[in-house]
C-alpha cells in the first residue's frame, strides 16, 4: 500500500498539479494510521461524532500533505 500511496500523490502532485492533499481515518484504524505517517502527512486534528455507522458516532483523523513537504 505505502507504493500505491506514493504513486496516488505522485500523481496528484506532478499530473493533476495540485498544491496540497487532505486524507483522514477513523480514529480506530490504526493500519491506516500508519500508512499515513508512513507517507509523511502532518497531522492536523481530529473530527469528533464526525460520521455514524452500525448506530455509533465515529471521530476522524485528519492530515495533509503539501506538494512542498512532498518534494523534501
Amino acid at each position: 500500500m505505502t507504493e500505491a500511496g506514493k504513486k496516488i500523490i505522485d500523481f496528484s502532485f506532478n499530473e493533476l498539479k495540485l498544491h496540497r492533499l487532505v486524507v483522514s481515518h477513523f480514529t480506530e484504524n490504526n493500519a491506516s494510521e500508519k500508512l499515513i505517517q508512513r507517507l509523511n502527512f502532518n497531522y492536523i486534528g481530529e473530527e469528533h461524532d464526525s460520521f455514524f455507522k452500525n448506530g455509533k458516532w465515529w471521530n476522524h483523523k485528519l492530515y495533509e500533505l503539501t506538494i512542498n513537504d512532498w518534494k523534501k
